[in-house]
């Protein structure tokens, strides 16, 4: 079994002028164990709706970033090992802990067991970095003339007419 490492911290860079937010993703060698449970999904974290039969995990907070939607991981628990996609973000779970879909859960322990001890590894991932743009952190410019739904711009500034003058008499209705 490998070493778990800390997740690094992510880094800002300046490329073309643009800020991007470099996050380091784990080795796909390293082993990290964790408390895992389960979960009814819904509609995740990475946008995408799952349903309890689906092989699918939330990870904790510490570890989730929506670059890793879509990553694969093998869980195994007492020899028997089930592959899950990354859809959703637990904010209850310990570091390195997942929520398994009721399903996935299953195919490992009975869900008479409200948790159990796994280890994990990710599935086919290089130890390079992922690119995220723009920078989350990075205040996006402000208009510089406001608009509102449901208004039109307006072309140019119109004098306003003044009472004594023709153009604030009505013109003459056709007979």
């Amino acid at each position: 079994m490998g070493t778990t490492i800390a997740k690094a911290a992510p880094a800002v860079l300046m490329a073309s002028g643009v800020l991007l937010l470099v996050t380091a993703i784990p080795s796909a060698a390293t082993d990290f164990s964790g408390r895992a449970t389960y979960y009814a999904p819904g509609m995740g974290a990475c946008g995408w709706v799952s349903t309890p039969d689906q092989n699918i995990v939330a990870l904790d907070s510490s570890t989730f970033t929506t670059a890793l939607c879509g990553r694969k991981l093998t869980v195994t628990y007492k020899k028997k090992s089930i592959t899950v996609t990354v859809v959703d973000e637990s904010p209850i779970a310990p570091r390195h802990g997942l929520d398994l879909s009721e399903g996935a859960f299953k195919r490992l322990a009975s869900t008479d067991d409200d948790h159990i001890y796994v280890t994990w590894h990710w599935v086919g991932l290089e130890p390079a970095p992922v690119f995220t743009t723009p920078n989350p952190w990075t205040p996006q410019p402000q208009p510089t003339t406001p608009w509102h739904p449901g208004t039109r711009p307006m072309l140019a500034a119109q004098p306003a007419p003044q009472p004594n003058s023709d153009a604030a008499r009505p013109s003459p209705q056709p007979r």
